[in-house]
């Protein structure tokens, strides 16, 4: 999301309140007087019947010269209609750019819309209305740029109406509760979120997000908070122009197609912005007609921050963006020829697995068949439909491949391969009839779907080709094949297209990007100009030496040394040691030697990393070197971490008849409990035939368990008794974690060093909740 878009919300929203308490000194407490701003700022809510509208319109604004009408469902539960008029209001300040009763109402509130009106969203209008998609209280908790875009989903920053009812959304939550006061009453005065809810008159699913949202803001690193203020402070200055190497003027003045061959730390992306400024300002091309891609979004985000500085004020920025994100605006537009609804959702891996498990009863498997899981392969069976994607295969033609193999097979395994490619086939189709079925699409669809668009409509493919007369790409080795496959067709007859990567340093195999696009790139444009970048700015040189070396005898044999050359002057220390050592004590007895090195060399313990090749090599070298008194972080996924665990005992409680949540629950400081304690429980719920979680809930306690024991478990009561109440399991999760002190106490402990990491995986698990509860 545009992040002047995002500070404009939340300023507008400060300066309504800050207005309407200097004209009203009366208002003393901390509840937004909403119905009174609304009429002080001279607007008329009316209500219309639920059967009038679509199911799920919450309200609309209906906004001409004459008359300024908020409408909103009459059936709204109170917090929930606060929070959409508060919604709607945002979009009357933000969006109705016509509003000239708001705008005579204070110059600086209009000078504010004025500056940002270049954005052109849509107004909203009653032909638009907002439904419960839109008005959001689970964004109320975003304040950061990364979090607004997994919110937004891929190529949706790129959609006016979900930027506008995300503006909405931040100015209602900033209206309904400021983040600075709510950060007093939290974070100083300890206010419970139960009680905050209450006192800012929201529901608790909103005050709940607001505080994570405030929690991760407050757990900022230090030197990230200092390095914005001082961006905040410091003057803009006008930097001096970028000097270019030989092999980088060569590739920045190459004609095209041309693809640029970068070595490491060869300034791939600062050559892509020479050659922009060199094509807007010596070819005298417009900004307008050059679209630069890239295959991750941080790429792109990058790409477009660096091009303001030589561009801005002077030129417009061209078009940057990811190939998905294109893919997705330009569906935005045309989807309809392809089958895709007008407000399409894009379906990610957590609803394509409740999709596929729909659908379950329907497919016929055998090898991936797991009688007491029966979706335990879907997985897997939904990558390798994102794979069939990537390459640009039907469910058709993946069937029909798999019939080949079929045909071909000479051994068992052989036909066992096949026979899984046959049951992958055939949920394959399953799953594309239903997003056909929704007009939906998934990630690896927006590429697909647009390479047919452009194949069955080509009045699309040269509107765009004319659109667009230079195509740049960076980063192309990590681009997928079917991205290649979309560059080919907008590139046209003109073939002005340029990019610039090195097969050697892709990164993303996972997510389906081929390298081989490299290789593929002069099939493709069989007149293309290759040029390498082979200077190396980033490495010391022996580094480099060493980097070229493996390069020469294991990744291409065939080529000569040359490719990456140091562009630093020799160093007289050392970077790279090998050793080797006997055997595993020995490599043991090495590495903490090497640690103590460093530490009295001056390096702190949280500067060193140890890589390992497996999971069970790290959990075997965190032992040696925590019993070294070593401090240690060992990271791995989300589910494998201490906190998670502990998080997810209490959770286990309400959903395993065997109480082995109670085991890890006991260990946790907030209510230990003892083996005899234990014992008590589990024998009292034998005897009232009772699982261990039900009989806590009950908050029955066995009479013969210690005074610290009864203590413990009437916590745990408390805590199962409020989770119990929970309408769904994100909030359950969410509910949980701002009530479980200790969990809190760490999150608010700046010097504790896990706390961001920890609020990294909370956050996680939140998002697959949320995705869960979706689906129900």
């Amino acid at each position: 999301m545009d992040s002047r878009m995002r500070t404009m919300a939340g300023e507008a929203a400060r300066l309504v309140l800050r207005l309407y308490r200097e004209e009203h000194p009366a208002w003393s407490d901390d509840r937004t007087p909403l119905d009174e701003i609304v009429s002080w700022l001279g607007l008329h809510v009316e209500t219309f019947h639920p059967d009038d509208y679509k199911p799920g319109t919450y309200g609309f604004v209906d906004a001409d010269e004459d008359e300024n009408l908020i409408w909103l469902c009459r059936d709204l539960a109170e917090m929930l209609r606060r929070f959409t008029l508060a919604h709607e209001l945002g979009h009357v300040i933000l969006h109705c750019h016509g509003g000239r009763r708001f705008q005579a109402l204070t110059h600086k509130l209009a000078a504010l819309s004025a500056s940002e009106s270049t954005q052109e969203l849509p107004d909203p209008s009653q032909t638009d209305p907002c439904h419960d998609t839109d008005v959001q209280e689970s964004l109320a908790g975003l304040l950061d740029k990364e979090q607004f875009q997994e919110a937004l989903g891929v190529g949706q920053s790129y959609d006016p109406r979900s930027q506008r009812e995300l503006d909405a959304n931040i100015f209602a939550a900033e209206l309904l509760m400021p983040i600075e006061r709510l950060r007093v009453l939290y974070l100083v005065e300890r206010v419970s979120p139960q009680s905050l809810a209450d006192i800012f008159a929201v529901s608790n699913a909103a005050m709940l997000n607001r505080l994570a949202g405030l929690l991760k803001e407050h757990l900022k690193p230090a030197e990230e908070a200092t390095v914005e203020a001082a961006e905040r402070q410091t003057p803009a200055v006008v930097a001096p122009k970028k000097r270019y190497d030989e092999f980088q003027q060569a590739a920045i003045e190459a004609p095209t197609p041309a693809l640029i061959v970068a070595g490491p730390g060869s300034g791939k992306t600062s050559t892509l912005i020479g050659r922009t400024e060199y094509i807007i300002r010596m070819l005298g091309v417009p900004s307008q007609q050059i679209l630069a891609l890239t295959f991750s979004r941080k790429a792109a985000q990058e790409m477009e921050e660096r091009l303001q500085q030589p561009l801005a004020g002077a030129y417009a920025l061209p078009k940057v963006s990811t190939f998905h994100a294109f893919c997705a605006d330009l569906l935005r537009q045309h989807g309809q020829l392809v089958g895709l609804r007008p407000d399409f959702a894009l379906i990610d891996e957590a609803e394509g697995y409740f999709l596929l498990r729909r659908r379950a009863n329907t497919l016929r498997l055998r090898h991936y068949q797991k009688l007491h899981s029966p979706t335990y392969y879907f997985p897997d069976i939904l990558k390798a439909i994102s794979r069939a994607k990537d390459e640009l295969v039907t469910p058709e033609a993946y069937a029909q491949l798999a019939r080949q193999m079929r045909a071909q097979a000479q051994d068992d395994e052989a036909m066992e391969q096949a026979e899984k490619a046959l049951e992958v086939a055939q949920a394959y189709a399953l799953y594309q009839q239903e997003l056909q079925q929704r007009g939906d699409t998934d990630f690896g669809g927006l590429l697909m779907l647009t390479v047919q668009l452009f194949h069955v409509y080509p009045e699309v493919l040269r509107e765009q080709q004319q659109k667009y007369q230079h195509i740049l790409v960076d980063e192309f080795q990590d681009v997928n094949r079917a991205s290649g496959v979309l560059l080919r067709e907008l590139a046209g007859e003109e073939q002005r297209v340029w990019v610039v990567g090195d097969a050697n340093q892709a990164i993303y195999g996972f997510r389906g990007a081929s390298p081989a696009n490299i290789s593929q790139f002069a099939q493709d444009f069989p007149r293309a100009k290759i040029l390498p970048l082979s200077r190396n700015y980033r490495s010391r040189p022996d580094l480099v030496t060493l980097a070229e070396a493996f390069r020469c005898q294991q990744l291409e044999p065939d080529e000569q040394p040359g490719k990456n050359q140091p562009a630093h002057p020799a160093h007289p220390d050392v970077s790279i040691t090998l050793a080797q050592a006997a055997d595993d004590k020995s490599e043991m007895a090495g590495l903490l030697h090497d640690i103590h090195y460093k530490h009295a060399s001056g390096y702190a313990y949280k500067d060193m990393v140890v890589l390992c090749r497996t999971r069970a090599h790290v959990q075997k070298i965190s032992r040696v070197l925590a019993s070294a008194g070593l401090p240690v972080i060992e990271r791995g996924g989300t589910l494998e971490q201490e906190y998670i665990k502990d998080l997810l005992s209490i959770i286990l409680l309400m959903t395993d008849q065997s109480g082995m949540g109670l085991l890890r629950a006991a260990r946790q400081p907030e209510h230990p409990l003892t083996q005899s304690d234990i014992e008590a429980l589990l024998l009292a719920s034998q005897e009232q035939h009772l699982n261990p979680g039900a009989l806590l809930l009950t908050g029955d306690v066995p009479l013969n368990v210690s005074v610290e024991g009864h203590r413990s478990l009437r916590r745990l009561t408390q805590i199962l008794q409020t989770l119990h109440r929970a309408p769904d399991t994100w909030s359950l999760l969410a509910q949980y974690l701002l009530i479980e002190t200790s969990l809190v106490r760490e999150l608010l402990a700046d010097q504790h060093k896990q706390s961001s990491t920890m609020l990294a995986d909370y956050d996680r698990l939140l998002q697959l909740a949320r995705h869960y509860d979706q689906q129900q």
